[in-house]
């Protein structure tokens, strides 16, 4: 419901700035020749050197996003033990407080970082967030699970690696609607729409792949039912 809420004011809001593009003379669309259309702007899109690179910085990002998100879930249960009130608390406050302080010091950081530097130092502090509670434990620094310091690890994890992945989120979409413009003078039309559609459509499908990622690996190593 407050996703629906939010997306309802942002639309009116914003319905003034979207100004339909004029028809060009014997435009009629069959569902084939839309397709053709679609299929034809997003190869169209790749045509520009730096969005096929954002894509696949974002691709991979997304990857990993499914990966932590998939495994994470078994980590907090076998490797950390945590009750089930522990892991709902985890997976569910870091995730507002994450994504409400990345939108209160997005503005602050874009007048100090440019926007590909956000995006790089964000995606080098996602590696170290996903892992540094999993390193000390191998290298004998944390407590045994059931510390409390155990909890507030992961809960700190969690919150440092949603805020680190909203900001990589912000600056990939603010880097297209920048890249809009190189495009533009590249190929002489503006193609906001099919950029940020290939942008969607390449994120959603990367972030598919984690988890599928995530059953590979426990066939693997064998986790079956039962096992503690």
């Amino acid at each position: 419901v407050l996703t629906w809420a939010i997306g309802l004011v942002s639309i009116w809001s914003t319905r003034r700035y979207a100004t339909p593009a004029a028809a060009e003379p014997g435009d009629r669309l069959t569902p084939l020749g839309g397709l053709r259309l679609f299929l034809a702007d997003f190869i169209g899109t790749l045509k520009v050197y730096n969005f096929r690179q954002l894509l696949a910085f974002d691709a991979a990002a997304s990857v990993s996003y499914g990966v932590l998100i998939s495994l994470h879930m078994l980590g907090n249960i076998y490797f950390w033990e945590l009750d089930s009130h522990q892991i709902a608390i985890i997976l569910a406050v870091p995730s507002l407080l994450g994504v409400s302080a990345a939108m209160l010091s997005v503005h602050w950081l874009g007048r100090r970082l440019a926007k590909h530097s956000i995006l790089q130092v964000s995606c080098g502090l996602l590696i170290v967030v996903g892992i540094w509670p999993y390193a000390l434990r191998l290298a004998g620094l944390m407590p045994e699970n059931g510390h409390p310091a155990i909890f507030w690890s992961l809960f700190a994890q969690m919150l440092l690696w949603m805020y680190l992945f909203i900001l990589r989120a912000i600056a990939a979409q603010s880097l297209t609607a920048d890249i809009a413009d190189e495009n533009d003078l590249a190929q002489g039309r503006r193609q906001e729409g099919a950029l940020f559609a290939a942008s969607t459509f390449t994120s959603k499908m990367a972030g598919a792949i984690g988890p599928l990622y995530g059953g590979a690996v426990l066939d693997v190593v064998g986790l079956n039912r039962g096992m503690t």
